[in-house]
């Protein structure tokens, strides 16, 4: 498959928080790397996603589990920065990572949710990118009329956004398409979407 690349930066309002490539197993828990703080009390709920950083490594080796042992640590998987966005509005998280476009739709008007962005987790660069089945095209103008897979209200959304307006195109001509890492490299592969943009070093989430 042909890729083209987009750049953006990730902000995250966790500054501890867990993504992991793989399926929800947990390695071997390891003692806190600090000292371990008994006041800390109460349940915490951590949205996370599964984006390759070091918040893996937080959630695998339950690190807050261990560095706050009287707390409850609930860790709570989201396919995209719009659904953790939408899990803070209604409520069932306190603490997630989104991206920049989500974080930013969430502290703005309508929603102007009480949130606030407590840390960049990480400048993502060309992660973000546009995967093509093979013959389909070789740049922006040759995806027009065709289905691109992206989680909508994400980081990856407004990137591709961004792309058709740089390509001097416009949007209306083009066809977003809702999904989500595991469908669409599934439906891509069958044919039934023609790309899909993403972020990772495998932006279809094998």
């Amino acid at each position: 498959m042909s890729r083209l690349t987009a750049a953006t930066v990730l902000a995250a309002v966790l500054p501890l928080s867990a993504c992991s490539l793989g399926e929800d197993e947990q390695a071997t828990a390891s003692d806190c790397p600090w000292k371990a703080d008994e006041s800390v009390t109460g349940t915490v709920r951590i949205g996370y996603q599964k984006i390759p950083n070091g918040d893996v490594v937080v959630k695998d080796q339950k690190i807050l589990e261990n560095c706050l042992p009287k707390a409850t640590i609930e860790w709570n998987n989201f396919a995209s920065g719009g659904d953790v966005v939408q899990a803070f509005g209604a409520g069932s998280i306190d603490i997630g990572l989104a991206g920049s476009s989500p974080s930013t739709k969430a502290l703005s008007a309508p929603l102007s949710l009480p949130v606030k962005v407590i840390w960049i987790h990480d400048v993502i660069g060309e992660a973000e990118s546009l995967v093509v089945r093979d013959g389909v095209a070789t740049d922006i103008k040759g995806l027009k009329g065709k289905t691109v897979a992206t989680p909508f209200g994400s980081t990856a959304h407004y990137s591709l956004l961004q792309a058709i307006a740089d390509a001097g195109e416009d949007p209306a001509d083009y066809k977003p398409g809702q999904q989500r890492a595991r469908a669409d490299r599934a439906r891509l592969g069958q044919g039934r979407h023609r790309c899909r943009l993403g972020v990772g070093p495998d932006p279809l989430g094998a």
